[in-house]
């Protein structure tokens, strides 16, 4: 086994980590503060601070600024005393609301290191943590300017040559002054880069001192004598109450000393510098990466020391209101060191406070961009994510900081006191209303332990906080929120999102639970599309998945997947491995959808349970989108079935090569593959969908080749195809003689919406235009089409371009011939077509005018027609049998692709959507139905557009049971089971939507709850295509629920012949109409017509009908429908009479298999060309004679076969003569996830215990320096500690012995002790191997040999005896490294350390991996950063091969039946080489797929062309050699995504690995 580069680790040791592997940490190691990352990996709280040194010494060190020194004395003239204790209260009163949600936030659970940023993004999640976050580390890093320039004045308040109170040797001027403001800046950087540790000792010092400094100002005041110096201009009166009188008011100046303003000063310049002076209230917040409890010493700490801050001020304001004359307030800046009973401890508190502020600004901002950037938030900021290794001290942010703050010199203390303000504020306030988010969500969750808060101090303080902001400066506010805002946005598109469990998704679902009870469909022009579409492969479906979100139109999007198992709690893993699968697809593909995932004993119950249970509330899906059966896969996976071909006519030749364009792998590719529905499921669900849960259905085909909308797009138009339907209702159910037809409002407007709605979504309005097709069959209709259809596009709002065709011009080869009779000459396509019709063969010979018998005769072809036997117009709902059921239509989106030539058949893609309106059917046993006063029923009104939009396609309640029959109205419907006739046939609409005849009588009905069939004379015809003009439109006049655009023409009656068909124009002899043929008929016909008009078509919204009730009970039916559909979805060639041969070309193969048990004959066989990987399977199968059909792989020139053999032979440019030489192997079975075992740190390396014991152990080694020996329930049977560092290397010795590697540079054999029961007990350490000088990555063993190597990155292979007594000693000068702790601990003395029998040197670079030959336990390979595979003999210890590659090699693994050595390279692929020295032209493969360095590999135990590796890139890949084009089978992506996968194992019990995610993952793979 290879394990991990050693450089990698090495070089994160002695530097600092790599961003991207301090990305891939978990949440416990992005944390950020003092405490090393090596502390925070093993859980120490050693060493932690407690609630005095890490909160309130820091909090009264931040809060006790330079401010007070340098301009309390200008604060206190301007403002006067009651002034300054006035904003004082102010701003302690923000604080301190600020610290009630702070301590309320910090205390609700686990406080990690970050300070506010952590704790205000993980509270309001990364958009406003990241942009405040990044707001207050800009604010920091003012504040560490102002601390260094407030640092410089106290210099040359006092030593300046002209400022100078103690003596004059630096100095004045500007530039001198940012020189000394720099050096103080570098000095403290130079400081932090050398560790915080150095002036975190010396806190409580500085603090003393300050202490001190602070307290002797109101000492002062007591005991020093009043005095007056006129050359200084200060007047000290001592404490004195006129003083005090006359400092009390405010009176604000121009031009005093400290003042910057050009006028008079102001209470918001004032509050501008004071509020820093109280705003350090995060600084213990900011250590909470170093607390031993943070949730109680940051509420405690907090607001003692905000406590002894004020009461610190106070005293300090008021000894020097009643102390200080005004004047002298006016004119000196340095009066509190003036008259303080000591300058020189003024001068001390001063630089004792500028000096800590400006360190911990320096290291405090360093910690708050190291976070930001380790949670890659912001791109670009990674680098700054950096740390040593030892202490995790932020280098790279320290340095950025520095010259941030550089930049900040060039400002005033006032300027930069003002910035600080507002970055302090603004933070405040997203901390308060963090706080009162999560109070007012109501999260259960949310219960922090500090209870001194409630909604309203959030509420106030946040208030408070922003209020403040623009009354301080309103220019710097807005500037600020504006920045804060561009921020949020930038987070909010460019940042994945974060898992952090953020405030936000607590007040969304509160919103989106309350909004839901609320919401109803009460109108259909709010109507939008809601869909469900059912995906069994994502793959496959892509193009469909991104149409069907282009088209919801804000609506409910749902991708429903089935699982069908009849154990359920034996297939639950894969159903949340599944729901996790389909979430990453989602946002991997930017769809707006929810998944959905069922699991059922079979599809039916699937495809049942996901539309019951889809949605919530009022959001429910409307429309149910399926694709379309796949008869191809069909055909290939049972190809001695007779499963009629596809016609070559029917097939795009063009688009053989078109796929989803999709590449590389998708979330769900390792979803376990479910089994192909049959004819009958697919029916099942079908017809489910329609009649009993009566959903709007669409059917999708062809959507593998859509053009998605792109700049490059080459078609022109969405097309729209409202074919007319209509249905026949027998006049004796109106009490006449007369029929009634009807035609399909609803689904005419349906399609019309559904095209308008794409055409609205941007980038398909952009490619393409909105096209409305209709036809007509004579040519006198088409003007008058033309108008109709344009009117009802005005009354509806949508602009479109309206074609109008008609059938009877002459150039539709198919009319010509069906309709018209025309002559047919040779072969042609419509005979096969319809080859199986009968009423086609009758037709033609009546037509050549001789029967079955030779006799002459003349027919009438009406009364052909109206012959019992013809069959119905489109596929009929229901046959003659007088079963009653309601008359459901489907839409189609049909996807048409361009044909490339004339005579290149062209396939189309489609979705047959059915229009439907959901109608309550009443159960009761009586009920009677009246007519309205005005001769109307809103129950009769047919459904439409209402104001313009769609035809009323949500679900709502009917008062009466079935909907209403409307001559021109939205639907073509005859009666729910379980209901019979009602009067309202008989009503008479004023909207003109319903007529009926004057003397009809009114009856009533009643419901039965069980339906026995009406008899035959009241049933309604089957709905069929019809080529009649539509009926006029009107809008209604009236305002109402009811429709509002409808077709205006009343009724239309036709007269009744014998036989049931209309009287008229089929009285004509020999005229046929469109309107008569069977629906095999009129599909030939309309594919040919849209192929005519789909050249520069993307997509085609039709018409199509649905199946009868009951077809799903036969298989021939299901079968016959779904070819017939087939036939319908695909369109003809423009000349049909150059059709050739209909079925598929067949060429020849030859099987050969390397295994000898499942050999057939070699021998050329002819199999057909459109066989895929199924098919071929079921003819080897065929050719075996097994009794249980095996599942076959096959290989063509190195490649596994991916497509059918046809475009096989043509994408490689072969001929259809040759003879393909198929090489079948087992197909392999995708693993399945079993467990995972959860360590405290990266697991490196892993192993399985061999041998038939019957409780298999897993030996793992980690990073803390511990290995663990596992069971497979996950329980941690016994742990080995003794490393020095990080183990590298574990593997098994023997049965109880095993070795391990580390970074320490040594080698453990460690001894298993079992008990009574054959458990292991413990594990002691039986020696130490001692030698290498530097880590040692891998070990070998060789079975049934005591000696073992080692593959160290000194260069060298150790070559060790595990034999205690054959060893030498270790070397005295080469002791393993220890950590400091671990070199205190006592090493147990009974433990021998040995040495090694010797090392082979030659390799010059780190080596990598080791392995002894197969069955020769002399000769071993290893591999090597320096690019070369070496061969050893091990007796005469001499390399005796060397090859070269061009990569560093970083795993290795032996394919000892192939001779074959893999390697793992650096560059991301796995090579093979054949190491044998005789070998003639010694060639290698490369197997390409990861996307990082492979650095493990391992071989399969049952498989030898099998193998698997593991990557840095986070995923486990299993390979075929023999595929060397194409050999990776399956890809294990980590469960923890973007975290490295240090090792693998391939064993008898699955594969295990182990990485960066602290896991040991399993996987079981059937072999």
């Amino acid at each position: 086994m290879a394990k991990p580069a050693s450089f990698i680790s090495r070089a994160a040791d002695r530097l600092m980590l790599q961003p991207t592997d301090r990305n891939s940490r978990t949440l416990d190691e992005e944390n950020v503060g003092v405490s090393s990352i090596s502390k925070m990996r093993r859980g120490k709280t050693g060493g932690k601070l407690g609630t005095f040194n890490g909160v309130w010494v820091p909090t009264t060190l931040n809060v006790l600024s330079i401010l007070m020194f340098l301009r309390f004395g200008f604060i206190l003239g301007q403002a006067g005393v009651l002034g300054m204790i006035g904003m004082l209260a102010v701003s302690y009163i923000i604080n301190l609301a600020t610290t009630l949600s702070l301590s309320a936030i910090s205390s609700n659970g686990t406080v990690r290191g970050g300070g506010a940023y952590y704790l205000i993004s993980r509270s309001l999640g990364p958009e406003f943590g990241g942009s405040i976050g990044l707001v207050f580390y800009i604010g920091l890093v003012f504040n560490t300017g102002m601390n260094a320039v407030g640092l410089v004045d106290c210099v040359i308040n006092n030593f300046g040559k002209q400022s100078g109170s103690m003596s004059q040797v630096f100095p004045e001027s500007f530039s001198l002054r940012y020189l000394y403001a720099s050096i103080v800046l570098i000095f403290c950087t130079i400081i932090c880069l050398l560790g915080s540790a150095i002036f975190s000792r010396a806190s409580s010092l500085l603090l003393a001192i300050l202490l001190i400094s602070t307290l002797s100002i109101p000492i002062s005041t007591l005991v020093q004598d009043s005095f007056h110096d006129p050359d200084s201009g200060i007047l000290y009166t001592g404490l004195s109450s006129e003083t005090l009188k006359a400092n009390m008011w405010p009176n604000f100046t121009k031009g005093a000393a400290g003042g910057q303003a050009s006028g008079r000063e102001n209470w918001q310049s004032l509050f501008g510098l004071i509020f820093p002076a109280t705003a350090g209230i995060f600084a213990g917040a900011s250590m909470s990466g170093d607390l031993k409890n943070p949730s109680k010493s940051i509420p405690s700490g907090t607001l003692n020391g905000l406590l002894f801050t004020f009461i610190a001020y106070a005293l300090v304001i008021v000894s020097m209101g009643a102390s200080i004359d005004r004047q002298t307030l006016y004119t000196d800046l340095n009066v509190i060191q003036d008259i303080n009973v000591s300058p020189h401890l003024i001068l001390m508190g001063e630089f004792a406070t500028s000096f800590f502020s400006s360190l911990m600004g320096v290291i405090g901002s360093a910690k708050s961009l190291q976070a930001l950037a380790r949670d890659d938030i912001f791109p670009g900021l990674s680098i700054f994510g950096q740390g040593t290794s030892l202490t995790d001290e932020p280098i790279s942010a320290v340095i950025f900081t520095y010259l941030l703050a550089q930049l900040t010199l060039f400002a005033d203390i006032n300027t930069i006191a003002s910035v600080v303000t507002m970055t302090y504020l603004v933070t405040f306030w997203v901390t308060n209303l963090a706080c009162f988010l999560l109070k007012i969500g109501s999260a259960p969750n949310f219960r922090p332990t500090f209870k001194f808060f409630t909604w309203w101090t959030a509420a106030s303080g946040a208030v408070f906080s922003i209020i403040t902001m623009f009354f301080v400066d309103g220019f710097y506010a807005s500037g600020i929120v504006g920045v804060i805002l561009a921020l949020f946005l930038i987070i909010h598109y460019t940042t994945p999102p974060k898992s952090w469990g953020d405030v936000s998704q607590s007040l969304i679902y509160h919103q989106v639970r309350k909004y839901l009870l609320r919401l109803r469909q009460e109108h259909v022009k709010f109507w939008r599309p809601q869909i469900l579409l059912l995906v069994n492969d994502p793959r496959r479906s892509w193009k469909l998945i991104q149409f069907c979100n282009s088209m919801k139109k804000g609506g409910l999007y749902l991708l429903g997947h089935v699982i069908v198992t009849t154990e359920f709690q034996e297939s639950f893993p894969e159903v949340k491995l599944q729901q996790s699968a389909w979430m990453k697809y989602i946002d991997f593909s930017k769809v707006k959808a929810f998944p959905q995932v069922a699991i059922a004993p079979t599809v039916e119950w699937g495809a049942r349970n996901l539309v019951l249970s889809a949605g919530l509330g009022g959001m429910r899906p409307n429309i149910a989108v399926m694709g379309f059966y796949n008869l191809e896969e069909l055909r290939n996976s049972r190809p001695l079935i007779d499963v009629p071909p596809q016609s070559s006519f029917g097939m795009n030749k063009s688009s053989a090569k078109a796929g989803n364009d999709i590449h590389g792998q998708l979330p769900t590719d390792t979803m376990r593959p479910e089994k192909a529905v049959t004819p009958m499921s697919y029916l099942n669900i079908l017809e489910d969908l329609l009649l009993c849960l009566q959903m709007n259905v669409g059917v999708a085909k062809g959507f593998d080749g859509l053009e998605l909308p792109n700049e490059s797009a080459k078609k022109k138009y969405i097309d729209l195809w409202p074919i007319q339907m209509a249905a026949e209702n027998s006049g004796e159910v109106f009490g006449n003689s007369e029929n009634v037809l009807n035609t399909n409002f609803d689904t005419y407007t349906l399609i019309l919406q559904l095209g308008c709605i794409l055409n609205t979504v941007p980038a398909w309005k952009k490619a393409y235009k909105l096209r409305v097709v209709v036809f007509v069959e004579f040519q006198t209709d088409v003007q008058e089409e033309r108008e109709r259809v344009k009117k009802l596009l005005e009354n509806l709002r949508i602009q479109a371009e309206v074609v109008v065709t008609w059938l009877d011009n002459g150039e539709l080869n198919t009319y010509e011939i069906i309709v018209n009779g025309a002559e047919i000459t040779g072969e042609n396509e419509i005979d096969k077509l319809l080859a199986d019709e009968a009423w086609w063969h009758k037709l033609q010979r009546q037509r050549r005018g001789s029967d079955s018998l030779g006799v002459k005769i003349t027919p009438d072809i009406a009364q052909l027609s109206a012959h019992s036997l013809w069959p119905s117009s489109s596929y009929q709902q229901q046959g003659q049998s007088g079963e009653s059921s309601v008359r459901r239509l489907s839409n189609v989106f049909r996807r048409v692709a361009h044909d490339l030539s004339e005579l290149a058949p062209t396939e189309h893609s489609s979705v047959n959507v059915r229009a439907r309106r959901r109608n309550q059917v009443d159960f009761d046993d009586e009920s009677t139905s009246e007519p309205s006063s005005d001769g109307s029923s809103d129950d009769s009104r047919a459904s439409s557009f209402v104001d313009g939009h769609d035809s009323d396609l949500r679900d709502r309640d009917v008062a009466t049971n079935p909907p209403v029959i409307s001559i021109g109205g939205s639907t073509i419907s005859g009666w729910l089971p379980g209901s019979v006739v009602d009067d309202s046939f008989n009503r008479a609409s004023n909207r003109g939507a319903i007529g009926s005849p004057p003397n009809a009588e009114t009856h009533t009905a009643k419901p039965a709850l069980r339906y026995s069939g009406p008899s035959t004379r009241s049933m309604p015809s089957t709905p069929k295509f019809s080529c009649k003009a539509i009926p006029e439109t009107q809008v209604s006049m009236e305002d109402g629920p009811g429709p509002s655009v409808m077709f205006a023409q009343s009724t239309q009656t036709v007269p009744v012949m014998a036989g049931g068909r209309p009287t008229g124009q089929f009285e004509q002899k020999q005229l046929l109409s469109f309107n008569d043929l069977p629906s095999r008929g009129q599909h030939i016909i309309l594919n040919e017509l849209l192929k005519r008009h789909s050249d520069d078509t993307a997509v085609i919204f039709t018409t199509l009908p649905s199946p009868s009730p009951g077809t799903c009970k036969s298989e021939q039916e299901s079968l016959d429908y779904l070819l017939g559909l087939e036939c319908g979805l695909n369109t003809f060639n423009r000349k049909m009479e150059t059709t050739g041969d209909n079925a598929p070309t067949q060429v020849q193969v030859k099987f050969v298999t390397r295994h000898p048990e499942i050999t057939v004959g070699t021998a050329p066989i002819l199999v057909p060309s459109n066989l895929k990987r199924f098919g071929l399977s079921q003819v080897v199968n065929h050719l075996l004679d097994s009794s249980a059909p095996i599942p076959f792989d096959f290989l063509v020139d190195g490649a596994f076969l991916r497509s059918n053999l046809d475009t096989y032979i043509k994408e490689n440019g072969l001929s259809s003569e040759s003879i393909l030489t198929l090489e079948y192997v087992r197909a392999a079975v995708p693993p399945k996830y079993l467990s995972s075992f959860q360590h405290d740190d990266w697991v490196s390396s892993v192993s399985y215990k061999p041998g038939s014991d019957a409780n298999p152990l897993i030996l793992s080694g980690s990073y803390d320096g511990i290995s663990r020996l596992w069971d497979f329930s996950g329980q941690i049977v016994a742990e080995a500690p003794g490393h020095g560092s990080s183990i590298k290397s574990v593997t098994w010795l023997e049965d109880e012995t095993f070795l391990t590697s580390s970074m320490d540079r040594s080698i453990r054999m460690w001894k298993c002790h079992k008990d009574e029961e054959g458990k292991v007990e413990n594990i002691t350490c039986l020696a130490e191997y001692i030698g290498h000088t530097s880590t040692v990555d891998d070990l070998a063993v060789s079975p049934g040999s005591t000696q073992f190597l080692s593959a160290s990155s000194d260069g060298t292979i150790g070559i060790w005896n595990s034999s205690v007594s054959d060893s030498p000693p270790a070397p005295a000068d080469n002791a393993p490294l220890r950590s400091k702790k671990r070199k205190l601990e006592r090493q147990d003395p009974k433990v021998p350390q040995l040495g090694c029998l010797g090392r082979l040197t030659g390799h010059s670079g780190p080596l990598s991996a080791v392995a002894f030959a197969h069955n020769d336990k002399t000769v071993a390979y290893s591999v090597s950063w320096d690019h070369t595979i070496r061969t050893w003999d091990i007796m005469t210890m001499s390399s005796v091969d060397t090859r070269t590659t061009q990569h560093p090699i970083l795993s290795l693994c032996l394919l000892p039946t192939l001779s074959l050595i893999a390697c793992g390279s650096s560059a991301r692929h796995i090579t093979l080489h054949d190491p044998r020295a005789d070998a003639s032209g010694v060639s290698s493969a490369t197997l390409r797929g990861h996307t990082n360095a492979v650095v493990s590999l391992s071989p399969s135990p049952a498989n030898e062309w099998q193998m698997a590796s593991s990557s840095h890139d986070g995923t486990v890949r299993i390979w075929d050699v023999r595929a060397s084009q194409n050999g990776n089978l399956f890809t294990i992506p980590n469960k923890t995504p973007n975290t490295k996968i240090f090792d693998v194992e391939w064993t008898p019990a699955g594969i295990i690995s182990g990485g960066e995610d602290k896991q040991i993952h399993i996987h079981a793979v059937d072999v």
